[in-house]
């Protein structure tokens, strides 16, 4: 009796796990089911420090690159391949990760001279692409709230041969410019639910699912958004980005924020990206039965799960400069 009833209440936990991507995506359900049962590919960004790492590019021999993103390739499905990136990853030469992991640092497009952010780091693939995007020469803060795991992502980082100006371990919503300072760009990939990650042909991956846990993910992600509005240069950018794809954690989390928060715009995402991902993601939504969203939400982008992306969301928000 008890095992029916856990089947019980994960069928009913997928079915509105369910209903909340459709409102989201406007996908059917069975549209859905179809795209989040299944894994989906790696790719691997290879780090290119100096001359002796050009040889890196025998290693990836017959990997198609990714084309909306320097350094990147799509990982296949050769054993020996991946087992030879885990390898050289282990070492600091590559990175890997699903290519909607990419996206964030080419929208904060980090330039040299920057003070950079990223508030919730870890594990540090993002800031090591940050990094390399801005040649290492961004002044970048890394934060995360779980020490061992910060711990983990400095070691990583010397590896990578990333160095940070400085790294914290405090809750994102409570981080204040008093003890961070002001900084031109700020990564804000949050904590959330994780949606776009969930495989259903698992039903472990999405086994701490609730419509609760979404709620108060929400209400701590525009916390943090309030807080990343406060440690930002007038003009500054905030790329504000999950991988769920539910309406709380993403325009309610930000509507929620703009709401307490005067001189602060939604931007348009470009920088090469339109043409090549228009096919995977959607624009964001600015009214729905539900809820109004701020009215400039569509240029936010929710990226679909498919066979070849997890589902991810991302926004870009600025500060303006005349304040």
């Amino acid at each position: 009796m008890a095992s029916k009833a856990r089947g019980q209440h994960r069928t009913a936990a997928t079915s509105q796990l369910l209903e909340f991507i459709q409102e989201a995506t406007d996908l059917s359900r069975h549209e859905l089911l179809r795209r989040m049962r299944g894994a989906r590919p790696t790719t691997v960004r290879i780090n290119f420090r100096d001359e002796n790492d050009q040889k890196l590019l025998s290693e990836l021999d017959g990997l198609a690159p990714v084309e909306w993103c320097q350094n990147a390739y799509w990982l296949n499905d050769d054993p020996a391949a991946f087992e030879r990136l885990n390898h050289m990853a282990n070492q600091g030469k590559c990175w890997l990760q699903n290519a909607s992991s990419l996206i964030p640092a080419i929208i904060i497009d980090a330039q040299p001279g920057d003070r950079v952010l990223d508030l919730c780091a870890a594990p540090g693939g993002k800031a090591f692409h940050i990094d390399s995007r801005a040649r290492s020469q961004a002044s970048i803060v890394v934060n995360d709230n779980n020490r061992m795991r910060l711990d983990k992502m400095l070691s990583v980082a010397a590896l990578q041969r990333v160095t940070f100006e400085s790294s914290t371990s405090i809750p994102a919503e409570h981080a204040t410019s008093s003890t961070l300072g002001k900084f031109d760009k700020i990564l804000l990939d949050a904590q959330c639910t994780g949606e776009g990650r969930f495989n259903l042909q698992l039903p472990r991956s999405s086994s701490n699912w609730s419509v609760d846990r979404v709620k108060r993910t929400s209400s701590l992600q525009s916390r943090m958004i309030q807080a990343c509005f406060d440690l930002l240069e007038p003009g500054g950018t905030l790329v504000y980005s999950t991988c769920t794809l539910n309406l709380f954690e993403n325009e309610t989390a930000i509507t929620r924020a703009l709401q307490r928060r005067q001189h602060v715009r939604m931007a348009p995402i470009d920088h090469g990206l339109e043409s090549h991902l228009r096919p995977y993601w959607r624009p964001g939504k600015t009214i729905t039965g539900r809820y109004p969203y701020a009215a400039d939400m569509q240029h936010a982008r929710r990226i679909l799960p498919s066979s070849q992306f997890e589902g991810f969301f991302v926004a870009k928000l600025i500060l303006q400069a005349d304040i």
